[in-house]
């Protein structure tokens, strides 16, 4: 029976996460009240990270060795911290293998919805500023990203 709540629960959230996100909805991470030593919210944050560096890849031209390379590094920093955040989420409900696939599936579904508003808010700062970078939400979320993947580095 508890597991059958448990599957019922994460369809839910699965349905619930596929709703569109849009950029005004999503508040820079700096200005959230997160706690980065509990799993859930941890989970959250590498969630947008890796939507964040998901939409970095799509949106950026591959034009020249220099965005090859950027969109390589943001490739490489979505799988991360795709991974960090399914682990923080299993962690979060207490490693329950049976919920695995529900969790994974739920996370990219979430990772799709919000790097889509991030895509879009990149590409509305390019052609406001011809740069994909500029905007609070993106160029926030973009320093601290950067600073969680310094430290994941360490």
């Amino acid at each position: 029976m508890r597991i059958i709540l448990t599957a019922l629960i994460l369809s839910f959230a699965l349905a619930a996460g596929t709703l569109k996100v849009s950029a005004e909805e999503l508040k820079p991470l700096a200005k959230l009240n997160l706690n980065m030593d509990d799993l859930t919210d941890l989970s959250y944050v590498a969630l947008r990270c890796s939507a964040l560096y998901a939409s970095q890849y799509k949106v950026v031209p591959n034009s020249d060795a220099t965005t090859q390379k950027l969109r390589q590094v943001a490739k490489n920093l979505h799988k991360v911290f795709f991974m960090v955040a399914g682990q923080a989420a299993m962690g979060a409900r207490g490693n329950n293998a049976e919920l695995s696939d529900a969790i994974t599936s739920t996370i990219g579904n979430r990772i799709i919805s919000i790097a889509e508003s991030y895509s879009a808010s990149m590409e509305r700062n390019y052609r406001q500023s011809e740069s994909y970078f500029d905007g609070e939400l993106v160029s926030s979320d973009s320093r601290t990203c950067g600073m969680i993947s310094q430290k994941l580095r360490k």
